[in-house]
């Protein structure tokens, strides 16, 4: 079977970042394409670059938000690691958060480089 057609067999059934249905977002019988942290993720980059139109933070504030990523880093770890299972709440909530600042680090180190 080519890599097209797994991938047809499994749109829409599962996630194509863990391929654990029971961790992404459902609407009726269709599986979102990522599971609630990359979903979040993305929401919070965007939700950064909105925040970053209107209020173009210093890169003091945007370097330091890189410390909002951790716990995401650290419950993915966790879970890859250990037998402790996150909630679908802790995988929105982190995955938001972690988007948010990676959208604030990258803005910060574009500004920092665009200076120079």
């Amino acid at each position: 079977m080519s890599i097209v057609d797994q991938f047809r067999c499994k749109f829409g059934k599962v996630p194509l970042c863990n391929e654990i249905p029971d961790r992404a977002p459902h609407i009726g019988g269709f599986c979102f394409p990522l599971c609630w942290r990359c979903t979040m993720i993305d929401a919070g980059l965007l939700l950064g670059a909105l925040v970053c139109l209107f209020i173009y933070p210093g890169t003091t504030i945007g370097l330091a938000s890189g410390i909002l990523v951790f716990p995401c880093i650290v419950d993915g770890l966790l879970q890859t690691h250990t037998s402790y299972e996150s909630s679908n709440a802790k995988r929105i909530v982190f995955g938001f958060v972690a988007g948010f600042g990676m959208f604030l680090v990258l803005f910060s180190i574009c500004k920092l480089i665009m200076v120079v």
